[in-house]
């Protein structure tokens, strides 16, 4: 794995485990996406034309970012089990990390990302990024809800959601590219609002994700044991604009 040197944004999310959560969002990422590729790859030498198989391993993206987490044992880390989800999503130092599919080329902005799947939606909105309101939730300007309600439920939480956007698709075995950020604020029709930062998806080396049935320890990513028991049951509050303060 080349040698990479996190964000300042990075390192006030995660401290000195910064290094170790890229490695792992990373190398999850890739892993994910190479066995949705394999997939696909299996089905076309079958002669089914249809991208359906790469399709249906959408939930990998998520199962396999948290399987990195539990293979790096890091502090503070503990999956997070979304209500009606059939996947776990990571939570480190109480930011919970929500991967998504932003494109499948890298033809479009990512400062034009949407969420589109329901359950990261749904998640992100429990998490206290609620949908920017329509004209007609208005009937007066007062009624216009404060971004310093999801600022206050945020804190009341302890938690920041940081979203993942990445570009892949079923020609490729490796994401294409990927960014990570906290949202302003989330539009009605999914749209995310930030300035997110880019991952180094280049410096993970295909021997760094390669499928077998021992993948061993991450590279750069030691740490002590990680918290054992069941995965946290979290009430949040609503709120309406940021994931955090």
């Amino acid at each position: 794995m080349k040698d990479f040197e996190p964000s300042e944004w990075a390192l006030a999310q995660f401290g000195d485990q910064a290094k170790a959560v890229i490695t792992s969002v990373v190398v999850g990422l890739h892993r994910a996406q190479q066995a949705a590729w394999r997939v696909q790859a299996a089905a076309t030498a079958e002669g089914i034309r249809n991208k359906r198989a790469y399709g249906s391993m959408w939930d990998s993206r998520y199962n396999l970012v948290v399987q990195q987490f539990d293979l790096a044992h890091l502090p503070g880390y503990r999956p997070f089990h979304p209500r009606g989800a059939p996947y776990k999503l990571a939570l480190v130092n109480d930011r919970v990390l929500i991967p998504f599919r932003h494109s499948t080329s890298l033809a479009k902005s990512i400062h034009r990302a949407k969420i589109r799947a329901d359950v990261p939606l749904r998640v992100s909105r429990g998490l206290g990024v609620e949908a920017s309101p329509t004209l007609f939730d208005l009937p007066e300007p007062e009624a216009e809800p404060s971004l310093q309600d999801a600022a206050i439920a945020a804190h009341q939480a302890n938690l920041t959601v940081v979203y993942v956007g990445f570009v892949a698709n079923a020609d490729a075995d490796r994401v294409l590219e990927a960014w990570w950020g906290e949202a302003i604020a989330l539009e009605d029709n999914g749209r995310i609002m930030w300035s997110p930062e880019k991952l180094p998806v280049d410096a993970v080396e295909p021997a760094d994700y390669a499928q077998d049935d021992d993948p061993g320890a991450l590279p750069g990513t030691g740490g002590a044991a990680a918290d054992e028991g069941k995965p946290p049951v979290l009430r949040l509050v609503r709120g309406a604009g940021p994931a955090g303060a």
